[in-house]
């Protein structure tokens, strides 16, 4: 049932939001805020309230959806405004759309959404959360989030989310995972050999990577949970992809002649299959499958320089997609995004550098993503409209991630050199643990 907002709130709650505490954890995003008054065509604005003992929580959920999610407009209270103007009438006449409270529950955490411009409560549930917001917990409050803006029409969230990077820092090479907002970076892999180009699969429980042992790579599946890991491949093999039925890897071979992309079901026990006739010397690589698992784009540099071309799965078909432009170099990094009407990739461009663009599948249009330094290995978020990519613009390897609509763009700070990025689906509590290898 909705019930009117004055009477579930009262007249006496302070708004918790500032803008110090927006600032303070947001300093690299670039955003206009919009200030306390919303004008029409503006992004929904909205505010996150939360009772005394659940600030964590609190600045988790702002920073997942005020920040994060590109979708809202944050409520810019100056430090002027009074306490009686943050009463329930103050708030309704700010013209801001969204109102989220969170309560102490008898049973974990209540959590209401207001329509602000109506005065109607349009959601009330509790849940289970860690009021500590550190480690695995965390994963429930994005949950929260992406529930949250479910709840308002905008959409899959990409809190409950995680990233796969590898970092080098000294001797240690190893790959790690770490929450889309930039916090609890965790290792996943051992430390000693060397490692490339993890990837997750489909349901989150597994991701497979290359690792370097006894003079080749070698691929390996590992389970999140439990930390057990099964070698698939050896003799070179590198780029993995799992299908979206999550049966089958695609990944690249290297041998005398070039390399070839092969398919093996992920348990290893029927052998793998090249799907594409091998050109002679050509190097073929960085498959990526489309979200309904028909085609694969790849890299090859079978016509001369560095071009993405798509084939059928079964390697039927082999057609030349994106050519780079005369004098412009090379193109490769190729990442299907998961409504399948766009592929990233990455490109050499005239002058110097390398800079991610969109691909339109539907237009054959390119779109620039990325105007500074070295980028690559770009990655899409569940929402097909964010995308994690590598770059050296702040002076070493980082990771950033984009907004494709807005442009908008932010560090996600990792010590060391970050590479490789892969971005999960959204996760459930069932497969957020991750053991080390066993």
């Amino acid at each position: 049932m909705i019930k009117p907002l004055h009477r579930v709130l009262g007249c006496g709650l302070l708004l918790l939001l500032s803008v110090g505490s927006l600032s303070a954890q947001d300093p690299v995003t670039k955003r206009v805020a919009l200030g306390i008054t919303y004008s029409g065509g503006a992004r929904p604005g909205m505010i996150v309230i939360g009772s005394p003992g659940l600030d964590s929580i609190r600045r988790i959920i702002e920073r997942d959806l005020l920040v994060n999610s590109d979708h809202y407009e944050p409520a810019i209270v100056p430090d002027s405004t009074s306490a009686s103007q943050l009463s329930i009438d103050g708030l309704k006449g700010l013209g801001i759309r969204w109102g989220v409270l969170l309560l102490p529950a008898a049973a974990g955490v209540q959590v209401k959404l207001y329509n602000l411009l109506t005065g109607d409560q349009v959601q009330d549930v509790t849940r289970l959360l860690d009021t500590s917001g550190s480690g695995d917990g965390r994963l429930g409050i994005h949950q929260v989030s992406d529930e949250i803006q479910a709840w308002t029409g905008e959409g899959i969230g990409i809190a409950a989310t995680r990233i796969l990077l590898k970092i080098r820092r000294d001797q240690d090479d190893r790959i790690w995972r770490v929450d889309s907002d930039g916090q609890n970076l965790v290792p996943v892999t051992r430390a000693g050999p060397l490692y490339m180009a993890p990837a997750w699969s489909p349901d989150g429980e597994r991701i497979a990577y290359s690792e370097y042992s006894d003079g080749a790579w070698t691929l390996w599946v590992q389970t999140l949970r439990s930390g057990t890991r099964n070698r698939v491949q050896s003799k070179n093999n590198t780029f993995p992809a799992f299908s979206p039925n999550g049966k089958n890897l695609a990944f690249a071979r290297d041998g005398e002649k070039g390399s070839n992309i092969y398919v093996v079901d992920v348990s290893g026990t029927i052998c793998c299959e090249g799907v594409l006739n091998p050109t002679r010397f050509a190097d073929n690589n960085r498959p990526a499958y489309s979200p309904d698992g028909q085609r694969i784009a790849f890299v090859t540099n079978r016509a001369g320089s560095r071009q993405v071309w798509v084939m059928d799965q079964d390697g039927s078909l082999p057609s030349v997609l994106i050519i780079p432009e005369t004098g412009s170099g090379n193109a490769g990094a190729p990442a299907w995004s998961p409504n399948g009407s766009t592929i990233a990739f990455a490109k050499d461009v005239a002058g110097g550098g390398r800079q991610v663009y969109l691909y339109s599948i539907g237009s054959g249009r390119e779109t620039m993503l990325t105007a500074t330094g070295r980028n690559d290995y770009p990655s899409w978020a569940p929402d097909s409209r964010h995308v994690v990519l590598k770059t050296n613009r702040s002076g070493r390897e980082q990771l950033w991630i984009f907004d494709t609509v807005t442009g908008a763009n932010r560090l996600l700070p990792t010590p060391g050199a970050a590479t490789y990025p892969a971005w999960s689906p959204v996760l459930s509590t069932t497969n957020s643990r991750s053991g080390g290898p066993s």
